[in-house]
């Protein structure tokens, strides 16, 4: 019987600046289930970074409580902290590696920590680089490997100490479609091969249909959507959670000439929401929403798209647009 591995249970956040209260995280509660690959999606400033952040307690939620394996690790002291960070492993949209170290000589930063004998040690690095595939650049630095070889080293590093828990912080977010695919594979391959729990946030819909058993969708600090990816893409419930799919299922097409940015705008959220609705199904257009933006004061909102298609296309959906009393900016044009 799998058995939920992680809880968090009516997490707040709130961060306190010379501006005022900013509230990251509200009432949000989630249950991972042990062995799977779990996605958390949303937009730049909805919360995804401070949300994985709260797994390990590097930051420590207002309010609410956070449970591993059936142990709050919200009432541990730092000593207890330390120790239970070694079983949560962790990797980063930049890869955060070392510089001044090698291939090896990063790996093995965890596993001096811990004080492990020599001879292990480099049975173990050895073993990982094996298993992320960098047989060869042992004794490569950072700078002398592309992004994909600099990823696969954080992976083998998060692994050091045969963690529980795996944390993706958009970890393939600076790297091409390809090489983006290379990592995806290597970490189901992970998770399959040692039944690591992996929890992987983005705001790309294509990584999580790619490797993700299950999606929560995350908004404003709040999840509004959860649950099996497959039925998640099937019957969105939430306009978010439209878009997001509405990217993913409307591919670019190589013979498309011409490309926009535009920031559309509106009076009533209901009427940019219907035009966005309309962009996304237009099946001559490629459009992803990049952005979103809610003014606090009143109705209006913003949202950044790029469409991409035939000129005479998008010069048609620009003038529907103006014509439905949508303000259009534009930002860049190809």
């Amino acid at each position: 019987m799998v058995t939920d591995l992680i809880q968090l249970s009516n997490i707040k956040k709130t961060f306190q600046t010379e501006h005022g209260a900013v509230h990251a995280l509200s009432d949000v509660n989630l249950e991972i289930k042990e062995g799977e690959i779990f996605g958390i999606i949303g937009y730049s400033g909805a919360g995804k970074s401070t949300l994985i952040r709260l797994i390990n307690l590097l930051e420590k939620p207002t309010s609410g409580t956070i449970m591993i394996e059936g142990r709050h690790l919200t009432d541990f002291n730092e000593r207890q902290l330390r120790e239970e960070r070694r079983t949560i492993g962790m990797i980063f949209q930049h890869f955060n590696l070392l510089w001044s170290r090698t291939v090896a000589q990063n790996i093995a930063f965890p596993l001096e920590l811990t004080k492990m004998k020599k001879k292990q040690r480099d049975e173990r690095i050895s073993e990982l680089i094996q298993m992320v595939g960098l047989e060869g650049k042992e004794s490569a630095y950072p700078a002398e490997l592309s992004g994909g070889q600099k990823q696969r080293v954080g992976i083998a590093r998060a692994l050091a100490n045969n963690p529980k828990v795996l944390l993706c912080d958009e970890a393939t977010s600076a790297l091409d479609p390809k090489t983006t695919d290379s990592i995806l594979s290597l970490l189901s391959k992970i998770n399959k091969t040692l039944g690591l729990t992996i929890i992987l946030i983005t705001h790309e819909m294509a990584v999580i249909r790619k490797i993700c058993d299950r999606v929560a969708v995350l908004d404003k600090g709040r999840i509004v959507e959860e649950g099996s990816v497959d039925d998640v893409f099937a019957q969105p419930l939430q306009t978010i959670t439209q878009e997001f799919v509405g990217i993913h299922q409307n591919p670019e097409r190589a013979d498309f000439s011409e490309k926009i940015i535009l920031s559309l705008s509106a009076a009533k959220k209901p009427l940019l929401q219907k035009k966005l609705s309309q962009l996304l199904g237009n099946k001559f257009l490629s459009v992803n929403v990049l952005g979103r933006q809610s003014e606090q004061e009143s109705q209006a909102e913003k949202t950044l798209v790029s469409i991409q298609g035939p000129p005479e296309t998008i010069r048609s959906v620009v003038n529907d647009l103006r014509s439905e009393r949508v303000t259009i900016e534009v930002f860049e044009s190809k």
